[in-house]
């Protein structure tokens, strides 16, 4: 998970559809978000506070803003939504992603 994050941190991270699924790029970053979407669960469940977010906030905002995920997330979504599935996958890191942004960007 380290080795995709730092990439994606450096902006050396690429989605690219035609060689990315079924790739160890594509199951390094499941893992990482799936383990940010899970952290994002407990936040929203009320298990972990606001307190305990701020020591990854950072990591949060990184993957969330990186427009590679987020076209990894489009194409999820596409995928998902030719299937007839109605979730989101990963829709906790989404959610709490999108709730970091806007905190750190109010006026």
């Amino acid at each position: 998970m380290q080795d995709i994050y730092y990439r994606i941190e450096y902006g050396q991270f690429e989605y690219v559809e035609n060689t990315f699924h079924m790739s160890s790029d594509e199951k390094k970053l499941d893992k990482l978000i799936g383990l940010f979407s899970n952290i994002g669960q407990l936040y929203q469940m009320g298990i972990i506070k606001e307190a305990d977010l701020n020591f990854i906030k950072y990591e949060f905002q990184v993957i969330y803003e990186t427009k590679a995920v987020q076209e990894y997330f489009n194409t999820l979504d596409d995928w998902f939504q030719q299937r007839k599935i109605s979730h989101l996958k990963f829709k906790p890191f989404r959610e709490i992603g999108q709730k970091i942004v806007k905190d750190n960007y109010q006026p």
